[in-house]
């Protein structure tokens, strides 16, 4: 029997998105986090950052701003937060996939 981990979660995309950067920030204990595309457009973001400039600068935004480059349903995006570790990049790409790919 699959024993079910996560105590919120949503059916939509959005809002799941929001919901698992926030448990991800807890986790590298990062402030803020965004998620992006390529060219800098907001797809999520948690924390008091404000999500457009992270997402649309990235590592240009403050220094102490990590990036990492992930593919999802073979699509390109980038995970940019603020303070705390780098999120593991399997995980993360293999929960998002589930998350926005359907």
């Amino acid at each position: 029997m699959h024993q079910e981990r996560r105590r919120q979660r949503s059916d939509s995309p959005s809002e799941a998105s929001r919901l698992y950067l926030t448990a991800l920030a807890a986790r590298t204990r990062a402030s803020s986090m965004v998620l992006a595309d390529t060219d800098g457009l907001l797809i999520a973001g948690v924390g008091e950052a404000d999500h457009e400039v992270l997402a649309a600068l990235g590592r240009d935004a403050a220094p102490a701003v990590q990036e990492t480059s992930i593919e999802v349903g073979g699509i390109p995006l980038r995970l940019v937060s603020i303070g705390g570790e780098a999120p593991p990049v399997a995980n993360t790409t293999t929960d998002l996939e589930r998350i926005l790919v359907a």
